[in-house]
């Protein structure tokens, strides 16, 4: 998380973003991405008007509205994706539905994104 929330920093610094959206698996790893985008910032992640982003688990992907995902075009939106392998498929047809919604509303509109994940990085330590 601090790799993610540093690289929030310097995008936000360097203009190159007005708003950071997170997606983590759970709850405690949302809560702490939101506390660790805010300390390396300095500013709210709690996606509420004035913040600098916001941080939500990959279930609340499927309750957003429209009006949620025209945040893409009216902004330049970082999107970090913690433990990606969550949301697994490439394509519409063998994704799971968090991944759809990825597909569908994020892939193409956002101006960044930035995956993270730690699964396979453990499964070469147990091999070696």
């Amino acid at each position: 998380s601090r790799m993610a929330a540093e690289l929030a920093q310097c995008m936000l610094a360097e203009n190159k973003v007005d708003f950071v959206l997170c997606f983590s698996p759970s709850i405690s790893v949302t809560q702490g991405m939101r506390q660790s985008l805010s300390r390396a910032t300095g500013r709210r992640f709690d996606g509420v008007i004035g913040a600098a982003g916001g941080s939500y688990t990959y279930q609340r992907l499927l309750s957003f509205k429209e009006d949620f995902w025209q945040l893409f075009d009216e902004q330049r939106v970082l999107v970090i994706f913690d433990e990606i392998h969550h949301c697994s498929g490439l394509t519409e047809e063998n994704c799971n539905a968090w991944g759809q919604e990825i597909l569908l509303n994020i892939r193409e509109r956002a101006t960044y994104t930035h995956p993270f994940t730690h699964k396979f990085m453990n499964e070469y330590h147990q091999r070696h």
